[in-house]
């Protein structure tokens, strides 16, 4: 099949949970080996992305990348706009009639059997995309529920922000609900995703992204343990976990001893100045070789409070073997079996328990270093997944 991956932005450097994500589904496609197009936005000023679009077709299965250049960081004169319209500005800013034309114009040319929407914001063009091809399958691949991650992320804005995001939400609530009139399949990553969305059953599948099984496991248990945690910080749901970590859990309880590592780009001042009361805690901001750092690691935390979407950096742990220690917010919409694969803890006073456990007890760290590789390897390496998202195209095509 030919197939046209839309995009929010270039997946590539991949190095944030986003364009890992995209580069999953991507790579499965290629997989499965479909002819894979690629249609992105940069915005106008962008210098990097020629560069960054020439290295992604050297490492990835994708025949040709199309960029859109559109303002699309908001802005004074957006912001402007969103008073005058009855959508949401978050969504309608990827709009344009050039564009549409260009990916009518594209898909007509290279015989488009898929066009396969990646997150939400690209979804502004699915409606006229269908009405002026409504041959070419539709799928949709959320990545989140947008609207209910907006509407936690502007419980921390300031009163401005939180003005306009109050005006927003609803609109971007009204705009999925709507969307799935248009779309022919839609692909989530969890049950609670599809529940939020209300997407019928018969038009959607449940299908977590993956990862490649190219990597070994860690296999030395014998160094002292530390805890590491990974997530990019501008990421509001990320960026309150670990705040919450270290004030309930680390605070609290005598962890002075354990190195702590948290590796993320986007820490706000507020987060630095908290690390620097705690000695052992490190910031280390954006690690380069991220997988070699993590074959030292011992212990994984995901202590998330909110937020939508699969957790990558806990398939990233389970491709590994690290133990992980997580809420369970952290490790929604990936089967795991607490104490078999995972630790499980949703108050300060278990994860202080379930930390002292796996610092004191090398049999069990091996143990959960084990069953969750085996886990990953039978349910979210991208050979599994491909296999489930060919299923969706033979039953759509």
């Amino acid at each position: 099949m030919n197939i046209l991956v839309i995009t929010p932005w270039l997946p590539y450097p991949v190095n944030d949970g986003g364009s890992i994500a995209s580069m999953s589904s991507i790579n499965c496609l290629g997989k499965l080996g479909h002819n894979v197009h690629l249609a992105t936005f940069a915005e106008i000023d962008d210098s990097s992305i020629d560069h960054h679009k020439n290295k992604l077709l050297s490492k990835a299965c994708i025949k040709n990348v199309l960029i859109f250049r559109k303002e699309i960081k908001m802005n004074s004169k957006l912001l402007f706009k969103s008073l005058f319209s009855v959508n949401s500005i978050l969504i309608n800013r990827y709009y344009s009639k050039k564009v549409l034309n260009d990916i009518v114009v594209y898909c007509t040319k290279n015989n488009i059997d898929v066009v396969w929407v990646d997150q939400l914001w690209p979804t502004v063009y699915v409606k006229k995309l269908k009405n002026i091809l409504p041959n070419i399958k539709i799928i949709y691949r959320e990545h989140n529920v947008e609207s209910d991650l907006l509407r936690q992320k502007t419980k921390k804005q300031g009163f401005f922000k939180k003005l306009f995001m109050h005006t927003q939400i609803p609109l971007v609530k009204k705009f999925e609900k709507e969307l799935f009139n248009y779309l022919d399949y839609t692909i989530v990553l969890s049950k609670e995703d599809r529940e939020l969305l209300d997407i019928p059953i018969n038009k959607s599948d449940v299908i977590p992204f993956g990862l490649d099984d190219n990597e070994d496991p860690i296999g030395d248990f014998n160094t002292k343990p530390n805890l590491v945690f990974v997530g990019s910080l501008e990421y509001i749901p990320n960026n309150q976990g670990i705040e919450w970590f270290l004030d309930e859990v680390v605070s609290k309880f005598n962890f002075n001893e354990v190195k702590v590592y948290i590796i993320g780009k986007g820490a706000n001042d507020k987060l630095k100045k908290k690390v620097e009361a705690f000695p052992n805690v490190k910031l280390l901001g954006f690690v380069d070789d991220l997988s070699s750092f993590l074959l030292k690691s011992n212990i994984f935390i995901v202590p998330l409070l909110s937020g939508s979407g699969i957790r990558l950096k806990v398939l990233e742990a389970m491709r590994k073997g690290i133990p992980t220690i997580s809420t369970s917010k952290g490790v929604e919409g990936i089967q795991l079996l607490h104490f078999e694969d995972i630790l499980i803890a949703d108050t300060p006073e278990l994860f202080s328990d379930h930390i002292n456990l796996l610092l004191k007890n090398q049999t069990q760290r091996e143990s959960l270093s084990k069953y969750s590789r085996q886990k990953f390897e039978m349910m979210y390496s991208n050979d599994v997944i491909a296999k489930r998202i060919n299923s969706v195209l033979n039953e759509l095509i």
